[in-house]
């Protein structure tokens, strides 16, 4: 970037035309010969985990329960709800650009943002300005997990296993305690992270990836989850691309719901993609 606009503070405009400027000089950061092309088919599994069970753990939460819910981790339980159309997703992939990180339909160029996200997940008391960040050291997941479950270390120690190159543990390990845990703060404590691991970062099927949980402890700092849920979308929207398939591992139904919002704005481009697609539009 430009020395002089480190640490300063310029209008959009200006630094609109900075961009464009640098832009046309220094061209794209992109390998050299790189040419942006449609997949003919892409052959992507979107099936996500089945959420009848964390809605059932939804639903048994109380009005008080709910409420401290929402004030703490926002509206992220409404995906529970979101209905995918499988057919839909499969075919906007075909449209995503790996190079670009956008999706291209008939010259246009669109892609899920921040602020977007932020606004359709509506999370409360994130400090502007603080950026999600790994932290250098990890937190201790098994203590972490047995302060939720209620259990002893010894207990999550026992659950986690290795399921596709990552650490997890299965969601039936806690699913009943969930259900039928007295204190309703704690219940929704250990709802939110089931929602993030079986929603939010599905990455195998049925399992929990201790990862999530530093995410989740970044929730005490103010910090936004919305940069990580973001990366892994487009993470997953790479890979299925770059392989022409596979399992899309991000959230489907905020991607899903997206999608929809995008065609309400604007969707006088998606006709082409209709057409091509053979997916009817809403």
């Amino acid at each position: 970037m430009d020395g002089k606009l480190l640490h300063q503070e310029g209008k959009n405009r200006d630094v609109r035309y900075w961009s464009e400027i640098n832009q046309s000089q220094n061209g794209d950061s992109l390998p050299i010969g790189y040419i942006s092309t449609y997949a003919e088919s892409t052959c992507v599994n979107v099936r996500q985990n089945d959420m009848e069970e964390l809605r059932q753990v939804w639903e048994s939460l109380d009005r008080e329960g709910r409420q401290f819910f929402f004030t703490t981790y926002g509206d992220i339980a409404h995906l529970l709800y979101v209905q995918v159309d499988e057919t839909m997703l499969q075919a906007l992939i075909q449209f995503w650009n790996p190079g670009y990180h956008c999706f291209t339909v008939n010259g246009k160029d669109l892609m899920p943002t921040v602020e977007e996200y932020s606004e359709l997940l509506r999370i409360p008391n994130v400090t502007e300005g603080r950026v999600y960040t790994k932290p250098e050291g990890a937190c201790n997941r098994f203590v972490a997990l047995s302060q939720l479950a209620g259990r002893s270390t010894q207990w999550a120690e026992k659950l986690f296993s290795k399921k596709g190159g990552s650490l997890c543990f299965p969601w039936y390990s806690i699913a009943e305690i969930a259900r039928t845990y007295p204190d309703s703060y704690k219940k929704a404590h250990l709802l939110t992270v089931a929602i993030y691991g079986f929603l939010l970062f599905p990455r195998t099927l049925g399992y929990i990836d201790v990862a999530l949980f530093e995410v989740f402890s970044q929730f005490q700092f103010n910090i936004s989850p919305v940069p990580p849920i973001l990366a892994e979308t487009f993470l997953s929207l790479n890979a299925c691309r770059q392989l022409e398939g596979g399992r899309f591992r991000g959230c489907a139904p905020l991607l899903y719901v997206w999608i929809k919002s995008a065609m309400i704005t604007i969707g006088s481009c998606y006709w082409g993609f209709g057409e091509r697609s053979g997916v009817p539009l809403y």
